[in-house]
């Protein structure tokens, strides 16, 4: 090859590298602003206006795509840990409701709009739901370990379609793992204070024909304050949060989602 030509060949392959990084880079953008857009419509349709002032991160949820995303905001009152949860969802045309960041990366998302700034005038968010998850987290200084204390739940629906009622509302919290006395898990002799394996506890709301916007709690299944779990499993055992929601709307009757996530953080 004359040099000539090698260098035509480089400057082509430049280009195309250039071309390539500024579609990469144009999507990213458009994904960006599309993700904001689908935090603020989540919010705004939430009946809680304080979350408006919460800084949020996007959080995966249990979903074998790997697209299915929720909004989640953590928070400390004593010590006590707080997190706050938002599932937004897009309602197709045929009634069913896909979860929004799901819906992004579908076929059937097509934003209009070229821009890649926020906000975009496209609806991603119709349908959401706001789960709180309360739970107490203490460190094992001596050997690292983190024991738990589940303590309870809160949950509600809201809707910018006011064709869109909820029949039945489901959401579970479950902790699993071994139960230990408090605070003695806490010393080097941790393991003096087991008690029991496999130790259980489940908070449910279970509601039918739930109020929009209305508050629903189960906080009467905490843990005893002198008890603990260590997770065995820390991937089958981390808090997991189940939600099934059953739903009509206008041409549509028992459409339903369902979602699952886990909460404990170190």
């Amino acid at each position: 090859m004359t040099k000539r030509r090698l260098l035509s060949a480089i400057l082509v392959f430049m280009m195309l590298a250039s071309v390539n990084a500024f579609a990469l880079s144009t999507n990213d953008n458009q994904e960006k602003a599309i993700n904001e857009t689908i935090l603020q419509q989540a919010l705004v349709i939430d009946q809680d206006t304080t979350l408006l002032n919460k800084d949020f991160d996007i959080v995966s949820l249990c979903d074998a795509s790997n697209t299915a995303k929720a909004l989640r905001t953590f928070e400390q009152e004593g010590d006590t840990r707080k997190v706050i949860t938002v599932i937004p969802y897009k309602i197709m045309e045929d009634g069913s409701a896909v979860n929004s960041f799901s819906y992004l990366s579908s076929e059937d998302c097509h934003p209009t709009q070229t821009r890649d700034t926020y906000p975009y005038t496209a609806t991603f968010v119709d349908l959401s739901v706001t789960i709180t998850t309360y739970y107490n987290a203490n460190q094992n200084t001596y050997n690292t370990l983190w024991f738990y204390r589940h303590v309870g739940i809160t949950a509600y629906w809201s809707s910018s379609d006011s064709s869109v009622t909820v029949t039945n509302f489901v959401v579970m919290y479950n902790s699993k793992g071994d139960l230990y006395s408090y605070t003695g898990c806490l010393g080097s002799n941790y393991s003096s204070y087991f008690l029991q394996s496999d130790y259980q506890a489940i908070s449910v709301i279970n509601v039918t024909s739930p109020t929009k916007g209305q508050v629903y709690n189960d906080m009467l299944n905490a843990m005893p304050t002198d008890r603990r779990l260590l997770l065995t499993d820390y991937f089958d055992h981390g808090g997991l949060v189940s939600l099934f929601v059953t739903y009509n709307k206008t041409g549509v009757t028992g459409a339903q989602v369902q979602d699952s996530y886990y909460v404990y953080q170190k």
